[in-house]
């Protein structure tokens, strides 16, 4: 992708991409990590980065997003995770440059779990298993 990611900690933690001098902010929060797979998900030859943060105490909340090089994409509602849930296992399972499968699981239940895919390069939803 040609993409640097860059933390920076003051307060918070926030992470960015930086692409051809162009900054563009990723997330961030007092505490948490950030995960990220690259992926050709729409398959116009141009990888995504597909990242998410967890954060909070008591009630983790978990964020996706999607990155590629000009912007970020919309994240469906099928993708969104509801905040009244603590995450307790958030999962990128690639198997394939053009294939991800999600598994979000809280400690009693799972809450997620299918494909992603991108639509009409603007829009990442999830296609349940």
């Amino acid at each position: 992708m040609n993409t640097q990611l860059y933390r920076a900690e003051n307060d918070s933690i926030m992470f960015f991409a930086i692409t051809n001098k162009t900054v563009t902010y990723l997330g961030g929060h007092y505490s948490f990590d950030l995960n990220y797979v690259i992926c050709d998900l729409d398959l116009d030859g141009d990888f995504e980065c597909i990242y998410t943060y967890q954060f909070g105490s008591g009630v983790s909340r978990g964020v996706l997003g999607v990155y590629t090089k000009s912007q970020l994409l919309e994240i469906d509602n099928t993708c969104k995770i509801p905040a009244n849930y603590t995450i307790s296992n958030f999962n990128f399972i690639k198997k394939s440059d053009y294939f991800l499968e999600i598994n979000v699981q809280t400690i009693d239940e799972e809450i997620m779990h299918g494909q992603l895919k991108i639509e009409n390069k603007t829009k990442v939803i999830l296609q349940p298993k």
